[in-house]
């Protein structure tokens, strides 16, 4: 496990990403998948 505000940081090789707001899981995707088409605002914000 890896934690991290900064999206950047994550774009290493790993199999999947989580994205979490106030505390919650809002997004689980590949790194690919995760910058192309971001679903949460959160993650479009990032």
């Amino acid at each position: 496990m890896f934690i991290t505000h900064d999206l950047g940081v994550v774009a290493v090789d790993m199999p999947a990403r989580v994205v979490m707001y106030a505390g919650r899981i809002v997004e689980q995707a590949r790194m690919t998948d995760l910058f192309a088409h971001p679903a949460h605002p959160y993650t479009k914000a990032s």
